[in-house]
């Protein structure tokens, strides 16, 4: 049904057995949470749906905006130059594949390394085997960052 309403990105609400995007509890209310998506965000994913939860709005957001402006094609470009980087506060994707560590520790106070430039797919597929807890998925995240209007977004992170 999402597919033939052209539903590209839906909001659900985290935890729920049937709506939690990075966990879910098991269904047998003991309160047992499981890493894994709700049975409808499983669903939704497998229809092509970007699927976030209600802490995830400005990543949605992003998306949105450019699925809107019709500026976010299917698969990523083979071009695109991202570097992720490390700070005490955080991890970040940023497109700034150009800049030096010097420039890094200007614009990240908290600079601690940075690792790249890779392009889009290799990211995913690092992210995907070193960082499982990414929370929406290494892929999403990198699609946000390519629509977003900001150089570098903080990498999210299941609680």
């Amino acid at each position: 049904m999402a597919n033939s309403r052209g539903v590209r990105v839906a909001i659900l609400k985290e935890g729920s057995p049937s709506c939690g995007s990075s966990y879910s509890y098991d269904g047998s209310f003991s309160g047992t949470r499981v890493p894994l998506p709700g049975v409808t965000t499983a669903r939704l994913q497998l229809a092509g749906v970007a699927v976030y939860n209600e802490t995830q709005l400005a990543l949605a957001d992003a998306l949105l905006q450019r699925l809107e402006a019709g500026t976010v094609p299917d698969q990523m470009p083979a071009t695109l130059r991202l570097v992720i980087i490390h700070t005490a506060s955080g991890m970040y994707l940023s497109r700034r594949a150009d800049l030096s560590c010097r420039e890094f520790q200007s614009l990240w106070p908290d600079f601690q390394t940075s690792l790249g430039p890779w392009n889009a797919e290799a990211i995913i597929d690092y992210l995907d085997q070193e960082y499982p807890d990414l929370r929406p998925s290494a892929r999403l995240q990198v699609q946000a960052l390519r629509c977003a209007s900001e150089d570098a977004l903080r990498l999210s992170f299941r609680d």
